[in-house]
């Protein structure tokens, strides 16, 4: 791994970090669920440079969640929502409506895992209209974060940046000057 590839998953992780530390929005219904905008940087990452990439900038938020709130199991839900549209966005990435199909398949799999480890962890039983819920607000913040990640990756493809990193091939007149 070169020393460019490392300080952008370090930069993009300090900025998913403090992404993180900004309070969210509650979902109506359920307030321990909150919106937030920490994920855009990790999927950002995934989509230039790959899913191990991502991964490592996953940490970020990771790390945020554990020294910022002290909530392992709100850090473990996030990574297993976080890793789940990471890697489905990454191979939908060039697919129609992939913001829409990663963010529906984060849904299913939270839904899923919610449903399983809920009971076993809190000793609670989950009534359907919570899970109605996580779905939701699963398929809420996917979206928003992959729609904020594919501008901001639309963004920085049509600018010189990724041309100046050496991550993509550049014009010749841009070579000379």
């Amino acid at each position: 791994m070169d020393s460019q590839r490392i300080s952008m998953i370090s930069l993009f992780a300090a900025l998913a970090m403090a992404l993180e530390m900004i309070p969210g929005i509650p979902m109506p219904g359920a307030p321990f669920l909150k919106f937030d905008a920490a994920e855009a940087p990790v999927y950002i990452i995934t989509l230039l440079l790959g899913v191990l990439d991502g991964s490592l900038t996953m940490l970020g938020v990771a790390i945020a969640i554990l020294a910022f709130k002290g909530d392992p199991l709100g850090m473990m839900y996030k990574i297993v929502a976080l890793f789940s549209q990471l890697l489905l966005l990454r191979l939908l990435r060039d697919k129609p409506l992939s913001r829409l199909t990663s963010s529906l398949g984060r849904s299913v799999i939270m839904t899923l895992f919610d449903r399983i480890t809920i009971p076993i962890l809190y000793m609670a039983y989950v009534p359907t209209a919570l899970l109605a819920i996580i779905f939701i607000f699963n398929l809420i913040e996917g979206v928003i974060n992959a729609l904020l990640a594919l501008y901001v990756l639309d963004v920085i493809e049509k600018s010189e940046i990724l041309c100046t990193l050496g991550l993509k091939d550049c014009p010749q007149d841009m070579e000379e000057e």
